[in-house]
């Protein structure tokens, strides 16, 4: 659609001009809300204590609760959203933005995987649960498309955080204009600089950012 020329703001008809097997899907406020409900009543078997943090994300936090569950019981959770026609992937970590990030990490390596199936085929190998170079622990399922990962537990923290871009702390677009022209691409580009001289040049944002590029808070 982006190389047919289409942009946001246009109208449909005029998308469509432009890109004939354009597919419009339109929102179901109904269905959504059913999701919502869905992986709200998923994460109370987690935890008592969860976070109803933006649609289609939600934070348990396990304070309490068994070590040694943690991963058969996300993994038994995406299971549940799965059978539910929800496809869901989870993230473990000390903090609840860590925790955002490997969830959305192993979202992205899903979508890869995906794109890898459709020229790709042949059966795979991979065991059901790795350890990548003890950075993070990654759960992989098979099904007929390819293999997805589906759980990062985070296990090295700077090792995981070091290689993300910088876009996953959401800079604004201000800060990342800058630290793109001095050459920062990663998290770990950007806080390799003194954290000192960061809030010095840049203040409150530039400190917030450092945090949310560090992990965030517990």
């Amino acid at each position: 659609a982006h190389a047919t020329g289409v942009a946001a703001g246009m109208t449909a008809p005029h998308a469509v001009a432009r890109c004939p097997t354009l597919l419009i899907r339109t929102p179901q406020p109904a269905a959504e809300a059913d999701a919502r409900a869905a992986l709200l009543a998923v994460s109370f078997t987690l935890a008592p204590a969860i976070e109803d943090t933006a649609p289609g994300v939600c934070t348990i936090d396990l304070k309490g609760t068994d070590p040694a569950r943690h991963l058969p019981a996300a993994q038994a959770a995406i299971a549940q959203l799965a059978a539910l026609a929800l496809p869901a992937t989870a993230g473990l970590a000390r903090t609840p933005l860590l925790a955002l990030y490997a969830a959305r990490h192993a979202q992205l390596n899903r979508s890869r995987s995906r794109n890898l199936s459709r020229s790709l085929s042949g059966e795979s190998s991979i065991d059901p649960t790795v350890e990548i170079t003890r950075t993070i622990k990654i759960t992989r399922t098979s099904d007929h498309e390819s293999d997805h990962v589906l759980l990062i537990s985070v296990t090295d923290e700077s090792a995981f955080l070091a290689p993300l871009p910088l876009a996953t702390a959401g800079p604004s677009p201000e800060l990342a204009a800058i630290f793109a022209s001095w050459g920062l691409c990663t998290l770990g580009d950007f806080t390799a600089l003194p954290r000192d001289e960061i809030v010095r040049r840049f203040g409150t944002e530039g400190l917030a950012l450092w945090r949310r590029a560090s992990g965030g808070e517990p």
